[in-house]
């Protein structure tokens, strides 16, 4: 139990109070004192329950009562107003049961690490079921809360809604083209902080929760979760349990919430206009450009000083050694010869050619190259291995070949193209990039390396790669960017989309949930028999016209009514049953009668 209990004194942060200094002990009494606001958020629903039941992972490992997700999910269906008063109970009290603190905990080997060395072991908390479900709750609350009252910033990418690693990258790669397009030199700063997860100080948290105003048992719920958590490694043998003080459970859903609360001051910190600071989860980059070399080296310095001063604060430390810059010249005249030096707390940052930022090599020319020669061997590498697992296995057929190259190998080409792959490509990226389609499609397919590339292309079924870049760029820019989108000979303006809300338009306890059957052919025959209103949609779609429609009928089979819609501006066959199905609804709702079966070809989509 030696070894046991030297990981995790290693690897189990505690917050310790003799560190402190002026600014944490007021923290620590503002956090301690009675809490001023007397709002409260309503009830948990049924539907706010299911559905974190249902994001629960029924393989994932039991906590340390043994209570599957298969078991509690079972335990719902059958009652599931004893799990409304149990969380709800919690909610209205402000408590987070002691039992549902407990963690049990496991270490695993980090690769390419030393064994023997206690920083080569990753901990995994394992916790109860209920507390999942719990946190689940606490954070979509929570979570609303913040995106209501604007706190959640909008520099910040990781586990927020409406925002990706694509996103963060795409802005990322503006904005150091715009500064290569004016010509001023720039510098991309990487930081690193050591367990971010596993630093969150709890009462920078709460005190920025009471800033904010947030509702009295949400804030206490959560202040409960934070106090008096244990974790435990167990053995053959013995146990040995210690006492988490700061941080948040790994694998627990509310960690990155709680980061993005801290994280939130670092990204608002004062800095010059000209200065850009974004994150990803805890990926922080920072953008910094001026026409002096001495002005953008004393800018950067400052910037980083305001850094360090907010780590400190936070109680969040970040790694001087692994933090590193890459420097953009943007052909400056009288920067080329000499890269600024750059000190973090007295120590030199270390300067890079090229940095890899969440999967993507950036280099000051910005063309890339570099990436597509790291996506070619990386590719080149998870397909050896994939067809040396799947020979083994089974005969490479067709459609295997097909649905390996779809839905395995071509997400890892394709990754952040809108970042990567340009508006207008030159030949030569075009033939860099069909480089890397035809040594993965020679490996798929067997075929001799004087095979020419259409036809490996033919015999994959898989369209030229180029063209898959221009499609997902497109998607891109129309989806997420919402910008007028030229795609082959087409125009498609964001005003003809029509955009999914918000998740978070409404409170959760006021999303509510429609319930619908997939019928079987068989169920189909009994459920006509019903004495009732039966509701049939349908919809149909052609390049030169489209249409929805639906039918009413009595007990007795005899229609109602009949309606039939001509449609305009359909992209596909779904919208048509969309529009069916929602006119469907209108007549239902308008219909004095009570029950009404409906059905349509769409619901699976919901």
């Amino acid at each position: 139990m030696e070894s046991a209990r030297l990981l995790l004194d290693t690897l189990v942060v505690v917050d310790s109070c003799s560190e402190d200094n002026m600014h944490h002990t007021i923290m620590r009494n503002i956090a301690a004192s009675p809490y001023p606001w007397h709002t409260f958020d309503p009830p948990f629903t049924i539907s706010e329950i299911e559905c974190a039941m249902k994001q629960g992972n029924s393989h994932s490992a039991p906590g340390h009562d043994g209570l599957t997700y298969s078991f509690i999910k079972g335990l719902f269906e059958y009652h599931p107003q004893f799990f409304y008063f149990i969380f709800n109970t919690a909610l209205r009290i402000g408590h987070f049961p002691q039992a549902w603190r407990r963690g049990k905990v496991i270490f695993i080997p980090k690769p390419g690490r030393p064994l023997n060395s206690p920083n080569a072991y990753r901990p995994i908390v394992m916790n109860s079921v209920f507390s999942k479900v719990l946190e689940r709750l606490l954070n979509s609350r929570l979570y609303y809360f913040l995106h209501n009252n604007n706190l959640l910033h909008n520099n910040q990418y990781g586990f927020t809604h409406n925002k990706s690693a694509t996103l963060a990258l795409y802005t990322l790669r503006s904005k150091l083209a715009a500064y290569k397009a004016a010509k001023l030199p720039t510098i991309l700063i990487s930081l690193d902080f050591v367990g971010a997860f596993d630093s969150v100080w709890h009462p920078a948290v709460l005190n920025f929760l009471r800033k904010h105003r947030c509702p009295q048992n949400l804030y206490f719920l959560l202040k409960s979760f934070l106090s008096n958590r244990t974790v435990t490694f167990s053995t053959n043998v013995a146990e040995e349990t210690v006492r988490t003080t700061i941080g948040s459970p790994q694998g627990s859903p509310i960690s990155p919430l709680l980061w993005n609360i801290v994280i939130y001051s670092l990204l608002n910190l004062p800095v010059p206009p000209d200065v850009h600071i974004q994150a990803y989860a805890d990926d922080t980059i920072i953008v910094i450009t001026d026409k002096s070399r001495l002005r953008l080296q004393a800018k950067a310095e400052h910037v980083l000083a305001l850094v360090s001063g907010w780590a400190r604060e936070q109680k969040v430390t970040v790694s001087a050694e692994k933090s590193f810059f890459v420097f953009f010249n943007n052909g400056h005249m009288g920067t080329s010869k000499r890269c600024p030096s750059i000190r973090m707390d007295g120590i030199f940052s270390q300067t890079q050619e090229r940095i890899k930022i969440l999967g993507v090599l950036f280099d000051p020319s910005l063309n890339f190259h570099a990436h597509i020669d790291y996506i070619k061997g990386k590719a080149e590498v998870s397909t050896s291995r994939l067809l040396a697992f799947v020979k083994s296995h089974r005969s490479l057929k067709s459609t295997l070949i097909r649905r390996l190259y779809r839905q395995v190998i071509l997400p890892s080409l394709t990754y952040a193209s809108p970042v990567w792959w340009p508006m207008f490509p030159s030949k030569f990226i075009r033939a860099r990039v069909l480089s890397v389609q035809r040594t993965v499609l020679i490996s798929l397919t067997g075929a001799f390396y004087t095979t020419r590339t259409s036809s490996l292309q033919i015999l994959a079924n898989a369209p030229p790669l180029p063209l898959e870049l221009d499609r997902q760029s497109a998607e891109f820019s129309l989806f997420i960017l919402r910008n007028v989108t030229y795609y082959g000979v087409k125009t498609f303006k964001p005003a003809d989309i029509l955009y999914p809300c918000s998740p978070w338009a409404h409170h959760p306890s006021k999303k509510y949930k429609f319930t619908f059957t997939k019928l079987s052919p068989s169920q189909e025959a009994v459920i006509f028999k019903t004495k009732a209103i039966h509701v049939y949609t349908d919809g149909s779609y052609t390049s030169y016209a489209a249409g929805a429609a639906y039918i009413a009928l009595t007990k007795d089979g005899k229609i109602i009514t009949v309606r039939k819609f001509q449609i305009r501006n359909a992209s596909s066959a779904y919208d048509t049953e969309l529009i069916a199905f929602q006119e469907a609804l209108h007549f239902v709702l308008q219909t004095t009668l009570t029950r009404q079966p409906t059905f349509t070809q769409t619901v699976y989509r919901f």
